[in-house]
C-alpha cells in the first residue's frame, strides 16, 4: 500500500535503522548534537528516501540483496563521497543488489535521495553510473514538504 512519512531523529542508531537500504553503520565525524530528517515515500515497487543531516559523518552500508539502488543529490551542499567518488548534483550513482559501500559527508547536508525497485527492473535499462556522461538533464529538486 502506498505511504509517506517525515520523521526527525536525534539518535544515530535509530536513524541508521530507519534507512531502508539494509544494515547501516554510522559514525559521526563532527562534534555537536546530531539531528536528521528522513522523508520516505513508498509505492508498490518503488520507494524513495530524502535525507537531511546536520553533522558530517561516515557510513558503511550493506544493501539488501533483493533490491537495486540509485542515489542522487537533491541540492548543492558540502561534498558527499561514495566509495571514493564524489556524488555531485549532476550525477546518479547506481548500486548493484548487495553491493556494499562507504559514504562520507563533509558537513551539514541534504545529501542524497535514494530510490530502489525490485532487482531486475533497473537491469533492463541503460546503466545509471553517471548521468552527466549521457547528457541527461540535472536531477530536479524535491519539495521541502509533501
Amino acid at each position: 500500500m502506498p505511504s509517506c512519512s517525515v520523521r526527525t531523529y536525534t539518535d544515530t542508531d535509530e536513524y541508521a535503522a530507519a534507512l531502508q537500504q539494509g544494515p547501516v553503520k554510522l559514525t559521526l565525524s563532527q562534534r555537536g548534537s546530531f539531528g536528521a530528517k528522513l522523508y520516505t515515500v513508498s509505492f508498490h515497487s518503488l520507494s524513495m528516501q530524502r535525507l537531511s543531516e546536520n553533522l558530517a559523518r561516515t557510513s558503511h552500508v550493506d544493501p539488501r540483496r533483493d533490491r537495486a539502488f540509485i542515489a542522487f543529490r537533491t541540492q548543492p551542499g558540502p561534498i558527499v563521497i561514495r566509495n571514493g567518488v564524489e556524488l555531485s548534483e549532476a550525477s546518479i550513482a547506481r548500486l548493484r543488489p548487495g553491493q556494499s559501500y562507504y559514504q562520507h559527508t563533509s558537513g551539514p547536508t541534504t545529501h542524497a535521495g535514494i530510490g530502489w525497485t525490485p532487482a531486475g527492473v533497473l537491469d533492463r535499462r541503460a546503466p545509471l553510473d553517471d548521468a552527466s556522461d549521457r547528457g541527461w538533464p540535472p536531477v530536479g529538486r524535491m519539495p521541502e514538504a509533501y
